[in-house]
């Protein structure tokens, strides 16, 4: 009995094969002469090119192109199609290429059309051959010829294997690859005519990405065999590193498909050139190394996409960039939202409270701290205010529960408004331990910064006592109280007209020194800021915010002045033009706009505050200035913590002071002291204490004589190198000096070019011998005098200095044993 294997003829080589052919054209052999196909077994398409050139150049064999048959390019040919082509051919034919279209048919449909024509007859044509390539499909085509019935009458079945297989991997996939280099290894197969015509042009190539519709529809109907291996590629990643061979170091999701289409393109468009996903990354966002600043602007970043954010997400959690940052890590591998950037700043900001109680839990304190403190107008805009009250609910309960107070210090990050008003209440009602300086410090430093005592410097001789009062002062607000120090002060040096006209006029007001610094050439403004509202009070918080906003600018002069009385706007106003004076009215519509709030007007007061000294340093950023800050009047929080007085007459400001006419007997009184203000021609009661005039306040309050309504500051800032202040050292030689000879003397080191004092408003310019300076004080008379030093390009230095007669001062009858 005849078995397949009997039936197949094996050659050793082409020639071999050759000569069979040859001889097969005028054989006498009944079967070979009544059936006209020849199936001829290859397994690499060499040898299949070679039978080609001998088939149709020597032996005149019509190459039969089965792609002629097809409707269009990407479509197939039916087995009714290609069995009616077989049977129709009436010359010696080649049909090519054969196997590259019936590997992809069903094992029914593959076996009953090899059925159909194995046995194909043309007895009128006894000669005529139909030659059948069958490349790489050994297995698949003996067992065919297993289950043929009739092999015994079959035609010879002839077979050529050479000692190495063609070996293909054939990747079939919907997504179109790029442009390939002539040197690759890959070949794209686009459509079903590339690939039958695949044998002739490209075969063989390694690797084969094949995106033929009728391919993709019927690979998996094709057996293993000796030349193709298959593999569909259903998703960009597979397409990427199975098929390109780039290395990407996350897995592939499918709800993020179109985000590897993109990383699909971005390889296409490059793939001429090594792809590394570390640089691509890199290049897009223009970053080498990653701070928190970074990762946080650019998830933020409004111009930039979902699928920015998420490769952004993955370069952090698959590169080390994230190896000290275990917090940020955590939370960014929870993010899953890429198209609404506030989840990630929710999820920084919430992720911790979960963790609480966990082992662990430290490593993530710190890091959370700084990142939010560091670009904590990132979290304040996109974190929602639902979540900011979560947050705060969730602050507070730890807060309240057992020894959770140590921990609610860690969880605070100072980020929120929030935060600033139970910041503000724990320093008011924690120990000095649990929330004290230290902790505002940390905290919430602008609160800490305006509670910094203030350099008594700046204060006249004979009035250093108002450092002590302002410490005092802000101390009482904050606490929400009218305390006894504060009142303290008040009976002492406000105790009457005498006490407070002799600390009022040691200093000089606003508008004055503003005129003296606008006629002094070195230290004239170009610019000038009207703060209406903004006392004394404020004068370390000012200071604090011009050292700590990142600026060119340096504090030059810092002074003390007073305010025309009554202290209101009207009459202690700067002209505003535009251009020259530029007016801040926020402070002061903060206080008259709404009811004081314990807490919370101090708080808008600060951000209020930092936000107009931020908006002038922004605005004169660019060129040299020299500006100088004024302002019209201060505030009181406290007369509304204080009983009133009750007198008649119309009282402005909430009681502050009450217009009376001329004819009306009206002398000072503890109450108040009585003025005639020279730019209205107007007399006024102007209270002299807290208590109002009128009825009790409900807003902050000015007008009155207390002195956080009629000190205000006068600060002198520049970011012009050559006006900035040279740091002088200057030591007088003697504070007491005679009438006789009153030459004050001091050494200032380093040596200035020029130096010159100011006396009672008169500037005296001083001689130098060697390192000493000394100059005559003017219209000298016994007693105490204030003496400024100003050398050239140098801060003005304060000195009390004492005149005495008769040729003894206090060291020389100390001298005597009296």
């Amino acid at each position: 009995m005849i078995t397949a294997q009997d039936k197949i003829i094996k050659f050793a080589n082409l020639d071999e094969l050759k000569d069979a052919i040859v001889q097969d054209l005028s054989t006498r052999d009944v079967n070979a002469q009544r059936y006209c196909v020849r199936f001829i077994m290859l397994n690499n398409f060499a040898t299949f090119r070679d039978l080609t050139m001998f088939l149709v150049k020597e032996l005149n064999v019509n190459l039969f192109e089965l792609q002629n048959l097809t409707l269009g390019a990407d479509k197939t040919i039916t087995i009714d199609m290609l069995s009616d082509a077989v049977k129709g051919i009436t010359e010696n034919s080649l049909i090519t290429p054969f196997s590259e279209l019936v590997r992809f048919y069903k094992e029914s449909d593959f076996n009953g059309f090899f059925n159909e024509i194995i046995l194909t007859e043309d007895l009128r044509n006894s000669s005529k051959r139909i030659y059948v390539p069958i490349i790489g499909l050994n297995n698949r085509f003996n067992d065919f010829l297993k289950s043929f019935g009739r092999i015994e009458e079959s035609a010879p079945i002839w077979q050529l294997y050479s000692q190495v297989d063609d070996k293909i991997k054939v990747f079939v996939t919907k997504f179109k690859t790029p442009t390939l280099p002539e040197n690759s290894e890959f070949c794209i197969l686009e459509t079903m005519r590339d690939w039958m015509n695949f044998w002739r042009k490209q075969a063989p190539r390694d690797k084969i990405l094949c995106s033929a519709f009728p391919i993709r529809f019927g690979w998996k109907n094709s057996r293993p065999d000796s030349i193709f291996t298959f593999t569909e590629i259903t998703n960009p990643y597979e397409y990427l590193t199975d098929f390109l061979g780039v290395h990407i170091p996350f897995e592939y999701k499918e709800s993020e498909n179109e985000y590897w289409e993109r990383i699909q393109g971005a390889v296409s468009d490059t793939y001429d050139k090594v792809f590394s996903w570390k640089t691509y990354v890199e290049t897009h966002f223009n970053i080498r190394k990653i701070d928190f600043k970074v990762i946080l602007d650019k998830w933020a970043y409004e111009l930039y996409t979902d699928y920015d954010r998420w490769l952004l997400k993955n370069y952090l959690l698959h590169t080390d960039q994230l190896k000290d940052k275990p917090y940020i890590k955590l939370c960014l591998t929870e993010t899953t939202d890429y198209v609404v950037p506030a989840t990630f700043f929710v999820n920084l900001a919430e992720r911790i409270f979960y963790l609480v109680n966990q082992p662990g839990v430290d490593k993530f304190y710190d890091e959370r701290k700084q990142l939010m403190s560091e670009e904590r107008s990132l979290f304040r805009e996109l974190v929602p205010k639902d979540r900011q009250e979560w947050l705060m609910d969730h602050i507070i309960d730890v807060a309240q529960s057992n020894d959770g107070f140590a921990i609610v210090k860690k969880l605070s990050t100072g980020t929120f408004e929030f935060e600033k008003e139970l910041f503000f209440g724990w320093y008011q009602k924690r120990s000095e331990h649990d929330f004290g300086l230290k902790h505002l410090k940390e905290f919430y430093p602008d609160l800490h910064a305006y509670l910094n005592a203030t350099d008594v410097s700046i204060y006249r001789p004979g009035a250093e006592w108002l450092a002590d009062y302002f410490n005092a002062y802000r101390a009482a607000k904050v606490n929400n109280v009218y305390s006894d120090d504060v009142r303290g002060f008040i009976e002492t040096q406000n105790a009457s007209e005498k006490e407070f006209w002799d600390w009022y006029y040691k200093h000089n007001s606003c508008h004055d020194l503003f005129h003296e610094h606008n006629n002094d050439e070195l230290r004239r403004p170009d610019k000038v800021y009207w703060i209406d509202g903004l006392g004394a009070e404020f004068i370390p918080y000012i200071q604090y915010l011009i050292e700590t906003i990142q600026s060119n600018y340096e504090i030059i002069e810092v002074q003390v002045a007073t305010t025309g009385l009554p202290s209101n706007t009207s009459l202690n106003r700067f002209v505003a033009d535009n251009k020259f004076v530029i007016k801040f009215g926020d402070l002061d519509a903060l206080a008259h706009g709404s009811h004081y709030k314990e807490r919370k007007t101090l708080i808008s007061e600060l951000s209020t505050l930092r936000h107009i000294i931020e908006q002038i340093l922004k605005d004169n950023s660019v060129g040299h200035h020299t500006i100088a800050l004024v302002s019209d009047h201060g505030l009181s929080a406290l007369s509304r913590l204080c009983e009133p007085c009750k007198l008649s007459g119309k009282a402005h400001h909430e009681g502050r002071y009450i217009p009376f006419a001329a004819d009306i007997a009206a002398g000072s009184m503890p109450e108040y002291v009585t003025v005639n203000n020279p730019d209205d021609k107007q007399d006024y009661m102007v209270a002299l204490t807290h208590s109002s005039l009128g009825s009790r306040p409900s807003h902050e309050v000015h007008g009155g004589c207390t002195p956080e309504e009629v000190l205000v500051p006068f600060i002198v800032i520049t970011n012009n190198d050559a006006s900035k202040p040279i740091k002088y050292d200057v030591e007088p030689t003697d504070l007491e000096v005679p009438l006789s000879s009153p030459v004050f003397k001091c050494v200032i080191l380093p040596q200035p070019k020029s130096a010159h004092l100011i006396i009672n408003g008169t500037k005296v310019s001083m001689e130098v011998n060697n390192t000493t300076w000394s100059a005559t004080i003017p219209h000298a008379t016994e007693g105490k005098v204030l003496v400024s030093v100003i050398p050239e390009r140098g801060r003005q230095q304060n000195f009390e200095v004492k005149v005495f007669g008769l040729g003894l001062g206090n060291s020389i009858i100390e001298d005597f044993d009296l």
